[in-house]
């Protein structure tokens, strides 16, 4: 089972009231959106908490920067320009994330 089970799951393409909703959680201090089952967007007050979801053996790295690339071209990427985003690589074990890697 996913440390993500309760979030928004959307997908790079959403388009419509799911795609609303997004952007109106991440506006403000909601639940946590994941985009395409990679990446876990949580929203503070100053910034987003951007967590990628760990999968593969590509370097911690190439995987926040295909992540990155993931939101900046999905439709819900406009709505968020401009907010301060914070990235780190996390292990889903279910229950809980462990921290793997924090872009400093």
């Amino acid at each position: 089972m996913s440390a993500y089970k309760d979030a928004l799951h959307i997908s790079s393409a959403e388009r419509g009231a799911r795609l609303q909703l997004a952007v109106t959680l991440l506006a403000g201090q909601g639940p946590v959106v994941v985009l395409d089952d990679l990446l876990a967007l949580r929203p503070d007050r100053d910034a987003i908490l951007c967590e990628v979801i760990a999968s593969g053996s590509l370097a911690p790295q190439a995987q926040v920067q295909n992540a990155k690339r993931l939101l900046q071209f999905s439709t819900l990427g406009g709505s968020i320009e401009g907010r301060q985003c914070h990235w780190l690589l996390v292990e889903d074990y279910g229950t809980g994330t462990v921290e793997r890697w924090r872009e400093s």
